[in-house]
């Protein structure tokens, strides 16, 4: 004959299913905690490139108008010109040169730029032209006699979006400023 099951027996047996049941929820969670963090890297780090992606985008759409605006130094016409090549206007050029004005009775002799606003226009349309003489720079010029044509000349301008640009004769577009 066998001895009868005790109450105490089956709740020790079931206590002890319910640790081991216990300590395998909590392996199971733990490898469910590592499994989410995983996936939240892999996540964050795709929203992060995805972010990129289109801040970069942004700031080409910005810069995609200023970079359709030419500027050059005609030397056989003697003129300087700006061309609006983009398919939206600008706005507030502003023609400029760098005249060098010296103080000699300082000493040591200093050179300080003076910017002089040679041609201002409120807008330009898509495929006009801007014309500015070599004598209108010669006129505003301090010294007439160390004048170089182009030297030191840049124009600026709002575009459509609001951004004032800054272009030199050499080619170079600065960085945007948000003027509106």
């Amino acid at each position: 004959m066998t001895a009868p099951i005790t109450v105490l027996g089956v709740t020790e047996f079931w206590g002890a299913i319910g640790a081991i049941g216990s300590f395998f929820g909590m392996i199971l969670a733990g490898i469910a905690g590592y499994v989410a963090f995983r996936l939240f890297r892999v996540e964050s780090g795709r929203d992060l490139k995805a972010d990129e992606f289109r801040r970069e985008q942004a700031e080409e759409l910005v810069r995609h108008q200023a970079t359709r605006i030419g500027f050059w130094v005609d030397s056989d016409a003697k003129q300087v010109v700006v061309l609006n090549s983009s398919e939206l206007p600008i706005f507030r050029i502003r023609i400029v040169f760098q005249d060098y004005r010296s103080y000699d009775q300082v000493l040591p002799p200093v050179i300080f730029p003076d910017e002089k606003v040679v041609h201002f226009q409120d807008a330009l349309v898509p495929g006009e032209r801007i014309h500015v003489s070599e004598q209108a720079f010669r006129e505003e010029a301090l010294n007439k006699n160390g004048f170089y044509f182009g030297q030191g000349t840049y124009i600026q301008f709002i575009d459509n979006a609001g951004f004032r640009w800054k272009r030199a004769i050499e080619g170079g577009l600065s960085e945007p400023e948000k003027v509106r």
